[in-house]
């Protein structure tokens, strides 16, 4: 029964996660909004909708998966700031200046990622990891606090491992944390894939493979530490993959990954797009090129 909830969870949080991208663009205001008073007078009222949703949306979203307290006590203190604001004769003011001034104070509060943010995102999720989330800087902007929720839920072994089993290769009697594991929603396209990793002899001890009904997560012990795959599957057959490899043993053979885009000493990160025929071996081929502590380049001098 507790599988089923976490089942119900991990859609719920796929659901509403696009749903808060979607009520975050909807916050940016077009040069339609400045027209006349009573164009103002709809933006504003759109905003404070759309940012009581927001708030009860990512409410949900951090009560269900533990957020740690302080970064949900400060994103209430955030949305409170904001719906504050907008309410006050300065926000009018800056309504009154036009689109460029709404824009800045937007920016500096709703969309903005600031870069040392998201480079402490990925150094402090990361799978397997004892102190999970160590030195994640606080998010800033609400768009901040989507990224902190996104990459704390998928990067976390944890997410995965209470998902139901569809099929393992580890036998009955085996205990042990180690094996290859489809979980979720059963469908064609997910079984061919774990049937295909299977016979791949991928150097993982541990990969689940996250089924649900229109996306596929990936989470590989050993390869980058923990690598997270992300597919995105839309109904006209195209497939979206994005991976994060959150300790880049080698920059090498890193580079030669197909779609890298983000390649450092740290961490390597990649997109591509697939198809159904193609995904199964576009992912086994990823997964076999991801560098693992054995490809490690040592660079330091030994005197």
């Amino acid at each position: 029964m507790a599988n089923d909830d976490n089942l119900r969870k991990i859609e719920r949080f796929f659901k509403y996660n696009l749903e808060i991208k979607k009520l975050l663009n909807k916050l940016i205001p077009t040069e339609k909004d400045f027209y006349d008073e009573q164009s103002k007078i709809q933006y504003l009222d759109n905003l404070f909708n759309s940012l009581k949703e927001i708030r009860w949306l990512m409410d949900t979203i951090m009560k269900d998966y533990s957020v740690p307290q302080q970064v949900h006590d400060s994103f209430d203190s955030k949305i409170n700031e904001i719906e504050n604001h907008i309410m006050t004769r300065d926000f009018y003011n800056e309504l009154n200046k036009g689109l460029l001034a709404t824009l800045q104070y937007l920016k500096s509060n709703v969309t903005e990622m600031r870069p040392e943010f998201v480079d402490s995102v990925k150094k402090g999720f990361k799978g397997y990891c004892l102190f999970y989330g160590l030195d994640v800087l606080n998010p800033e902007t609400l768009n901040e606090y989507l990224h902190y929720i996104h990459s704390y839920v998928i990067n976390n072994e944890q997410t995965y491992e209470g998902i139901p089993i569809i099929q393992s290769n580890k036998s009955s009697d085996n205990t042990g944390w180690e094996g290859i594991n489809l979980r979720g929603i059963p469908n064609e396209l997910s079984q061919n894939l774990f049937e295909q990793i299977l016979s791949s002899n991928i150097p993982s001890d541990r990969i689940d493979i996250l089924s649900l009904r229109n996306q596929i997560i990936i989470m590989a012990r050993d390869l980058g530490h923990a690598t997270v795959i992300e597919i995105e599957i839309d109904d006209k057959d195209n497939i979206y993959i994005k991976y994060f490899i959150p300790k880049n043993n080698n920059i090498e053979l890193t580079a030669r990954l197909k779609g890298v885009n983000a390649n450092n000493s740290e961490f390597a990160t990649g997109d591509f797009k697939s198809n159904s025929e193609l995904l199964s071996d576009d992912i086994c081929k990823l997964m076999n090129g991801i560098p693992t502590d054995l490809d490690r380049v040592m660079t330091s001098d030994f005197n």
